[in-house]
């Protein structure tokens, strides 16, 4: 049954999300975007990523990811979860922006059951510095700040780094459940073997040797 629902878990898991229309919004060069992303939590968060582009069916070149207890992966420090992911919150705080974060973000987010599926898609576009605008998006906020040095992981190094963590939980699933096996077929030839009747012939429990 745990590898049945295993199965089923992992075939949701591939399939491509729900069409998600793109959202648009314009902000200025060394000012910080606040990208959101709120979804329900009744079913619980396994994880959660953004990708700079659209995410039909996975996070594709991700910036940063969480499985939401101790583990983030970014590959800058320009981008934070500053939200409460636990709530429901897992907006994207972009610092010191640049015209190269120009492009398509998406939030994606997976549940314990491996069900994944968009949240959002935002389209931005970051103008020099000094123009002034109306945003059809209102997700800036409104002062500069100041870049942070370039840190975090390379968008390979990110992505090996969520493979390995992936195959380890499947990994600890597979021994838990190889474990559960094994001590089950353990007692059921335990329990057999209490309840086994010797035969024995009949004139030997007339006549028992003393």
């Amino acid at each position: 049954m745990a590898v049945i629902s295993f199965g089923i878990s992992f075939v949701f898991l591939l399939l491509p999300s729900l069409w998600t229309a793109e959202e648009y919004v314009i902000a200025l060069e060394g000012h910080t975007l606040v990208l959101p992303c709120t979804y329900s939590v009744e079913e619980g968060i396994a994880e959660i990523c953004w990708g700079k582009s659209s995410c039909s069916g996975s996070c594709y070149k991700v910036i940063i990811w969480t499985n939401t207890r101790e583990k983030t992966l970014t590959v800058s420090e320009r981008y934070k979860l500053r939200g409460n992911i636990t709530r429901g919150d897992g907006s994207l705080t972009i610092t010191g922006l640049t015209p190269s974060d120009s492009g398509t973000f998406c939030c994606r987010v997976e549940t314990p059951g491996g069900l994944s599926y968009e949240k959002n898609r935002i389209h931005v576009t970051v103008q020099e510095g000094g123009t002034r605008f109306s945003p059809s998006f209102g997700y800036t906020v409104n002062e500069a700040t100041t870049s942070l040095p370039a840190g975090g992981f390379g968008e390979d190094q990110i992505n090996k780094a969520i493979n390995i963590i992936r195959l380890s939980i499947l990994l600890c699933f597979i021994l838990m459940s190889l474990t559960v096996l094994i001590l089950s077929r353990y007692k059921a030839q335990e329990g057999k073997a209490s309840t086994a009747v010797i035969d024995l012939p009949l004139d030997a429990l007339k006549n028992p040797e003393c």
